[in-house]
């Protein structure tokens, strides 16, 4: 005889928002990481048998909810592999999820042993939730430096300039995007990107880096075609004066 399926589904359905109450009524942090637990375990299982089943009246798992159960138990528990299967989760429940793209996608980089596999599937991440609308400038900034890190040069600039068209005040994005041009062997740009750091941030840790790198590559010449930039800064012409005249800086006031 076969098992009522729409039974089981619903069953453990009702026992994961139990849980969830359980969950919130407890005082001790271990007791309710415990029970979220219990909620994802009951609906893991709902989702193998098929939520399909559920009726369409009845309380059912919401992608939303069971993201931020997710992120809650990922924060306080940092289990890498787990969380992957937990927001690949939210994507059965509701595939295009872009938040969980973007989550998963950050898990991925935070595993101890890093991987030609694990950057692929963070970029991949984040590229599905670029493609799905996402426009934050955040995004950008990550797989930027996924790209770089895997000596995707031409990718990385692009996504420092679509991070700094979004924001221009995110200063260190020139200095990342400096790198990956620097990287690149495009030195004039890398130079104007270092200088933009110097003219427009009030980081000095990020001003002596960027003074840094550019001593650097101060007599080095482009040994490629350039890349082209998207940011209205770059092609700014820079004043000199003082301890910046010899890096053709002047500092905004």
């Amino acid at each position: 005889m076969q098992p009522d399926q729409s039974t089981s589904a619903i069953s453990e359905v009702t026992r994961g928002y139990a849980h969830l109450d359980y969950a919130k009524a407890s005082s001790q942090p271990n007791n309710r990481c415990q029970e979220l637990r219990n909620v994802l375990d009951c609906w893991s299982r709902a989702i193998d048998i098929g939520l399909e089943t559920v009726p369409s009246i009845m309380k059912t798992v919401e992608a939303d909810l069971y993201l931020a159960i997710s992120l809650e138990l990922y924060r306080k528990e940092r289990k890498t592999s787990q969380a992957v299967s937990d927001l690949s989760r939210v994507l059965h429940i509701e595939p295009g999820h872009v938040k969980a793209h973007i989550e998963r996608g950050k898990v991925w980089l935070d595993m101890n042993m890093q991987s030609d596999q694990t950057r692929k599937s963070a970029l991949d991440d984040f590229t599905k939730a670029i493609e799905l609308g996402c426009n934050r400038t955040e995004v950008f900034e990550i797989r930027g430096k996924c790209y770089d890190q895997i000596g995707q040069f031409r990718l990385a600039v692009a996504d420092f300039s679509k991070a700094i068209e979004l924001e221009p005040n995110r200063h260190f994005n020139y200095y990342h995007r400096a790198n990956s041009f620097r990287k690149g062997k495009q030195y004039l740009a890398a130079r104007e990107d270092y200088r933009k750091v110097l003219a427009l941030s009030s980081n000095q840790k990020l001003i002596d880096l960027a003074i840094t790198r550019l001593q650097d590559i101060e007599n080095l010449d482009d040994q490629s075609p350039s890349v082209a930039t998207t940011d209205t800064y770059t092609n700014q012409t820079q004043n000199k004066s003082g301890i910046l005249t010899w890096l053709g800086i002047t500092r905004n006031k």
